[in-house]
Formats: structure tokens, C-alpha cells, sequence
């Protein structure tokens, strides 16, 4: 399963003992619904449209960061995608990953000696940080108030600015 959970995996799958795989799994498969859920696998893969289809699902996950169901429409030819997802659903399919970053979180902390009083602001980068869960995670870690959205260019640049070059000096 965890190939199809990344467009980068997902490009793999394009190997040639792969595909033979498939294609053999095809025709071990059940009955025509397996067929037509294989065929659409084989033309995800061959088709590289892996990334397309996860910008479908990266939609949904934001849609779910306010609202409580999201619908998940991917076409192509020979491809049809009309489902919807609820946020329990996805918090309950995505409760291992959720884990794994708090869980780094604070091994990060920890690692650092640094406690979350210690902390003044808590830029929150990108989408994941706005999944409900990891918000209200993240509030009991830090404090609601400490959490700004932050777009990542500003964060590493802001970071370059405040590290020292080889000869002591601050870059500006």
C-alpha cells in the first residue's frame, strides 16, 4: 500500500517487473470491478499522473481543514474519480502519520533542551499544520496564540539572515 501513497512512489511503479505484476495480478483478479480498478492503477502509473491525482487529494485534505467533507473528483480517460471524504475519515486514515510527526515534534524538543514555554512563535508552514488535529496539537503544545501561518520562503529566508557565515559575520 505504501507505494500509492506518494506521487514519488507511485513513479516507481513504473518499473518493468512491476508492471508485470500488475499485469499478472490483472489476470489473476476476481471479476470485472477488479479488472476496471487494475486497468485504472495500470493508467495512473503509465500515464505519470500521479502527481495530478494527488493535487486532487491535496485539495481535499485543505477543503477538510474547514469544512467537515470533502469531495475528491480526478478524470481522465479511462479514469473516473467522484467520491467524497469526511474529516473523521481522514483523521482516522492519516492517524499514524499524524502520530509520527507529533511523535517528532517533541523528540525534537526534547533533543534540543528547549521547552515549549521557551518558545515565542510557532510558524506553522504549509498545509499539514493547518489539519485540524496537528492544529489543535500543536495549540496544546505551544499555546494558540503563539501559531502564525507562515508561507516557507519567508521562514528560510528569515533563517538564512540570522546564520553567522564562515567568518562571524551575520548576512542581512
Amino acid at each position: 500500500m505504501e507505494p500509492l501513497c506518494s506521487p514519488a512512489h507511485l513513479s516507481m511503479m513504473r518499473r518493468p517487473d512491476i508492471a508485470d505484476f500488475l499485469r499478472n495480478v490483472r489476470s489473476w483478479s476476481l471479476g470485472p470491478d477488479d479488472r476496471e480498478k487494475l486497468d485504472q492503477l495500470t493508467t495512473l502509473v503509465d500515464e505519470a499522473l500521479g502527481f495530478q491525482l494527488f493535487e486532487v487529494i491535496e485539495g481535499a485534505k485543505k477543503t477538510l481543514s474547514g469544512q467537515d467533507e470533502a469531495a475528491i473528483e480526478f478524470t481522465y480517460p479511462d479514469i473516473d474519480v467522484h467520491d467524497a471524504i469526511s474529516r473523521e475519515a481522514f483523521e482516522s486514515a492519516s492517524s499514524r502519520p499524524i502520530a509520527t510527526i507529533l511523535a517528532a515534534l517533541d523528540e525534537t524538543m526534547a533533543a534540543s533542551g528547549v521547552r515549549a514555554s521557551d518558545v515565542d512563535l510557532v510558524c506553522c508552514t504549509g498545509g499539514t499544520a493547518r489539519v485540524p488535529r496537528i492544529a489543535q496539537a500543536i495549540a496544546e503544545r505551544f499555546g494558540a496564540d503563539k501559531m502564525r501561518p507562515c508561507p516557507p520562503r519567508a521562514v528560510a529566508s528569515r533563517r538564512v539572515a540570522r546564520t553567522p557565515k564562515a567568518d562571524g559575520a551575520r548576512r542581512r
